[in-house]
Formats: structure tokens, C-alpha cells, sequence
């Protein structure tokens, strides 16, 4: 099987350059931007850390992802996909329109803290366009490997506030037992 040997070997070598720090990938993470001098590096993009850091600096300050999605929008800073070019989904209602996903992500990526982390995502086959989130642990992280936009102090804060609101509502198991409570009338 020809197809799949070229493709195991290009598969082993992308994994060696990310286990080595360089960046494999078509769009670099919101934020940075890929060097002139080496696709494989990154380098900050100022005005895109400047939108980074005050993504922390409101979750910080207690702002809710929907929130801070509204202030964005409203004030109209570009989106990832907008500021890289991506040219993805222009015709729907939603484009230019921050995501609580988007917020969340970038709230969870490592990378802001100087940690590139790739191998977020995986194709299923090379015979399929299928991709599968990767779990947390099955992630490439290369400590050290971009310059940092925010502080670890910063990142650990968030992550914190992340996992003690993430039981809100469950402790007294009201919530996940009666769904539809307040809806339905007899």
C-alpha cells in the first residue's frame, strides 16, 4: 500500500518537528503570526496579543464568555478566522461575531503562556477528511517554544476560575433532573 506508507512517514515526520517545537500548521493560533524568516517559528502580532490579553484581563475580572463575545462584537475587533484570512462562512448570518468557543478556546490554549501546543485535532484515516479532538493528554506541548503574551500567574488564575465554576448548579442535582422545569404547565 504505497498511499499509506507516504502517509505514515509523513505523519511521523510532522510529530518529530512538533515534539521539537516547531509549528506544523496552515493558520498560526490567533495572536501570533508566522516568521518571515522561518515558517516554523512564531512571532508575536501586537495588535492581535493586545485582543489576547484583554480576553484574560476581562475573564479575570469576572465577565462571563458571553459577555465579553458581546463587547468584542460590538466594538467590532475582527475574529481569528477574519484576521487570518480564512475567508470562512461569509455568507451566514454569524460571520464577524465572536463565539463563546472561540473565547473559551483561547482561554484554554497553553500556547499564550510560550507552551506551543499542537495535536489538538487528528484525521481519522488518510482516506477520510474525518477530524477527532484529541484528548488533553494526547496533546504535543513544547514548553518554551513561542514567546509568551500572558503570564503563567495569569493562565493559572483562569484555568482556577474554570474548574470552580464548572459543578455551578449540579450540588443539589436539581438542574440535571428536571430539564424542562418551569416550561411545562398542566
Amino acid at each position: 500500500m504505497y498511499v499509506k506508507d507516504i502517509s505514515n512517514k509523513l505523519r511521523s515526520s510532522l510529530y518529530v518537528k512538533k515534539r521539537n517545537g516547531q509549528f506544523v500548521g496552515a493558520y498560526a493560533p490567533f495572536g501570533y503570526n508566522k516568521s518571515d524568516d522561518d515558517k516554523h517559528k512564531l512571532v508575536i502580532n501586537e495588535e492581535e496579543a493586545l485582543v489576547v490579553r484583554r480576553i484574560f484581563n476581562m475573564f479575570k475580572n469576572g465577565l462571563s464568555l458571553s459577555k465579553i463575545c458581546d463587547i468584542l462584537t460590538k466594538e467590532g475587533i475582527p475574529t481569528p478566522s477574519i484576521s487570518k484570512n480564512m475567508n470562512i462562512g461569509q455568507n451566514n448570518l454569524h460571520y464577524g461575531v465572536w463565539s463563546t468557543r472561540t473565547v473559551n478556546d483561547i482561554l484554554k490554549c497553553p500556547t499564550y503562556i510560550g507552551n506551543l501546543t499542537q495535536c489538538k485535532q487528528r484525521k481519522v484515516s488518510y482516506k477520510s477528511k474525518k477530524v477527532v479532538h484529541n484528548k488533553q493528554n494526547n496533546w504535543i506541548v513544547a514548553n518554551n517554544a513561542v514567546p509568551a503574551i500572558i503570564d503563567e500567574e495569569t493562565f493559572d488564575l483562569v484555568a482556577n476560575m474554570f474548574k470552580s465554576n464548572k459543578n455551578k448548579g449540579l450540588n443539589n442535582g436539581i438542574t440535571d433532573k428536571l430539564l424542562l422545569r418551569g416550561l411545562i404547565f398542566l
